[in-house]
């Protein structure tokens, strides 16, 4: 509401002018200018608006996200500003037929980015803090990160599509054909993957844990030393060798946990 208010008032001395003595391009380009330049204060001005709408835990919000996430802040002020300004080459169909597209699409790549580092930069704060509590291991926030990072570039991908009137229906078939395509040659890593979400969910060992299973090779009783995205690491207890399973093997199998057994103490006399 701030940028645009100031961009209001710009365009009230413009309009009061002569309209015959600016032509309109030239107005875009001052526009853009101006734009260019405040995009630049982003950052400074929402910290300027949340530290009056929220004195308490404003100065927090601009150390957590403001300062460390600058670039991303100028970079969507600035294509945000410079959009704005492309109203004035409306006039000239052909220019704004040509740079409409490409500033719809580097405000959309400017916003998802944006989105992209929040989302990272929340995880780092919170998200460590939440995995350690609960004793999972910190890969799980590269799954959350990826995950949400694919989120973001579809919606992205269908907010440009929908603004530029691109056919929704044959874009979601090709994703999802595409999608088809790369689960296919991709089944091993994505069961894993998925085997791994079920290790985590499930938590039927924790790193340090002694565990006992059964595989081809036998029965193998191991102590838990690592969980990956892909395959966990257990040390043979008789051997002291290390097996690198895959995580959809253990998802499969079942497990006795040693390390939860109850324990039973007994005195001879």
């Amino acid at each position: 509401m701030f940028l645009s208010d100031i961009l209001n008032q710009v365009n009230q001395v413009f309009v009061s002018l002569d309209a015959t003595s600016i032509p309109n391009y030239l107005i875009f380009f001052i526009f853009a200018l101006v734009g260019i330049l405040i995009g630049k204060y982003t950052s400074v001005i929402l910290g300027v608006i949340i530290k009056n709408f929220i004195p308490g835990t404003g100065q927090k919000i601009i150390n957590n996200f403001l300062e460390p996430l600058k670039e991303p802040f100028q970079f969507a002020g600035t294509c945000l500003l410079i959009s704005l300004s492309s109203a004035w080459l409306i006039d000239y169909q052909q220019f704004y037929k040509f740079f409409h597209p490409l500033i719809v699409f580097s405000v959309v790549v400017s916003l998802a980015w944006l989105a992209s580092r929040v989302f990272r930069q929340l995880i780092r704060i919170y998200g460590v803090k939440i995995i350690s509590k609960s004793g999972l291991e910190n890969e799980l926030l590269l799954v959350f990160e990826t995950i949400a990072n694919v989120v973001i570039g579809f919606i992205a991908l269908v907010s440009y599509a929908q603004s530029q009137k691109f056919p929704l229906t044959g874009l979601l078939a090709g994703v999802s054909i595409g999608g088809i395509a790369i689960s296919f040659s991709a089944s091993k890593t994505l069961e894993q993957f998925f085997g791994t979400i079920v290790l985590f969910l499930d938590r039927p060992f924790i790193p340090g844990d002694y565990i006992r299973y059964s595989l081809g090779s036998g029965e193998i009783y191991a102590r838990v030393e690592s969980i990956g995205l892909r395959s966990s690491k257990v040390r043979v207890a008789a051997t002291g060798t290390l097996y690198i399973v895959p995580n959809n093997k253990l998802a499969d199998v079942a497990i006795e946990n040693i390390t939860r057994g109850k324990k039973v103490m007994v005195l001879l006399y």
